[in-house]
């Protein structure tokens, strides 16, 4: 087959596949640690363009950050959660209040919603707890999305690494 042609069939599916993207109409978990205001609007939108979607986060609002939780019209279940606190030390110099939460009842959460496709945020606990509930309904889609990556030797920050699974 020649190239042009495997290059055209490729960008085909892939117009399919947008498509189909763009199209899906089913109910959409979140699993976040905590929503932040600059993300509300963005939510708000994707709310609106999917069956339905419900944000699960782990706290209402992080004790070290200065705003309070305001979700404006998105469906926002706060799960069952243990924190602790830790500071971490970066090699060029800086400290880092950080907060690990471990919300453990994902699984019983997403079994209730039953949701069609699962966005779950970090490679973290709530992440290993979204992938045994694919394993267990394997028809759900998992997208984990990493919003960050803090690169310790140097101040470069990658931004948006996603994994479809």
């Amino acid at each position: 087959m020649p190239k042009w042609l495997n290059q055209l069939m490729m960008y085909q599916v892939v117009q399919l596949r947008l498509r189909a993207a763009a199209e899906f109409k089913g109910k959409i978990a979140l699993l976040t640690n905590f929503l932040p205001p600059y993300r509300i609007k963005v939510l708000e939108l994707l709310m609106g363009s999917v069956g339905a979607l419900r944000i699960f986060v782990s706290v209402q609002m992080e004790s070290n950050r200065r705003w309070n939780a305001n979700w404006g019209a998105l469906d926002v279940t706060v799960q069952r959660s243990l924190s602790w606190s830790s500071r971490d030390v970066h090699g060029n110099g800086f400290q880092e209040d950080r907060t690990i939460h471990f919300p453990y009842d994902t699984v019983f959460q997403l079994r209730s919603y039953r949701p069609d496709a699962i966005i779950a945020s970090e490679f973290g606990l709530r992440t290993v707890q979204a992938a045994l509930y694919k394993c267990l309904f394997p028809r759900t889609k998992l997208l984990v999305w990493q919003p960050f990556h803090w690169s310790p030797r140097s101040t470069e920050v990658l931004c948006g690494s996603w994994f479809v699974a």
